[in-house]
């Protein structure tokens, strides 16, 4: 049997954490150039398990953790797709350190949801703001998508807040014109720059910190002490969208069509704090509203001085 580093106890104890993970976990703490060759001897050691793209506990990866007074998370029992969520919780719990993750397992008997959703985790911000996490393949089945699509509908209103990591065009065009009731529903490539957004909305006071950038003379400012969609000063209304939100989107749209119906006219001003990376972007995404009364004006930020947050 090959003897166990301290790094492949700290692997062990990450792939305990929910039991499955997948080919991305290990990255995170093997070097990439020996990594694969790592998991082939610890699998034919019986250590791990590779199956389905999917890495579990082996026997002596159970009764190592036993031999150090951590139970084993067995979840060989599980149906797959139930497996594919803990691993991708388990790989989020890694890329989103600033923020608390659960298992959807955990959060839906914790907050009474139905078993049967389809989100692949949760996760809090350090102001207590939770989010539902959802994982959109490419490739995505019609009974997928349209239980999706119903669980974000929100009828029975047991969803505030909610993330989608998707590259699906398909989908994305289908959440555009469908009836979405939740407060924030936040649309993310998975790309690094995202990821670090993610970090740090985890540390709290978010839309402060992102709306100060851009105006900062807004900085103390106590309307951020509430979460919102929007911030109203004066004749001002500022529109946190670097996170691509929807909800925001779907509001403007709201805005104006209630405009239009009682004919009214206002001074008041909408800004819309978005990336410079995503300026085409979002103002396409605005352009599809065609808003006829509401004054939308867009202002970028770039990636140094989102760095530059403390």
């Amino acid at each position: 049997m090959i003897k166990l580093t301290e790094r492949d106890m700290k692997f062990l104890l990450a792939l305990n954490e929910t039991g499955a993970c997948n080919a991305k976990l290990p990255l995170t703490i093997y070097p990439k150039r020996y990594c694969r060759t790592k998991l082939e001897k610890m699998e034919k050691e019986k250590i791990i398990i590779r199956k389905y793209d999917l890495i579990t506990l082996g026997i002596k990866g159970k009764a190592y953790l036993e031999s150090i007074g951590v139970v084993p998370i067995i979840v060989a029992t599980k149906p797959i797709p139930a497996q594919r969520r803990l691993a991708r919780a388990s790989e989020l719990k890694y890329l989103l350190p600033n923020m608390k993750v659960f298992t959807s397992a955990e959060y839906k008997k914790e907050n009474n949801l139905n078993r049967g959703m389809q989100f692949v985790a949760a996760a809090t911000t350090a102001d207590k703001i939770a989010y539902l996490i959802y994982d959109v393949p490419k490739i995505l089945t019609c009974e997928a998508k349209t239980q999706i699509i119903r669980e974000l509908k929100n009828k029975r209103n047991v969803i505030n807040r909610v993330i989608i990591f998707t590259k699906n065009k398909d989908f994305v065009l289908m959440l555009s014109t469908s009836n979405i009731y939740v407060n924030e529903l936040l649309l993310i490539p998975q790309k690094d720059c995202f990821i670090n957004l993610l970090n740090l909305m985890g540390t709290g006071d978010f839309d402060r910190k992102i709306i100060g950038v851009a105006f900062p003379e807004l900085l103390e400012n106590q309307i951020f002490n509430k979460k919102q969609t929007q911030y109203i000063v004066k004749d001002n209304t500022y529109i946190n969208l670097v996170l691509n939100n929807l909800s925001a989107l779907d509001m403007l749209r709201s805005l104006d069509i209630q405009a239009i119906k009682t004919n009214s006219t206002t001074n008041q001003i909408y800004n819309v704090v978005c990336l410079y990376s995503q300026k085409l972007y979002i103002q396409y995404c605005i352009q599809e509203l065609h808003m006829k009364k509401l004054n939308v004006q867009l202002t970028t930020i770039s990636d140094e001085q989102i760095s530059s947050i403390e």
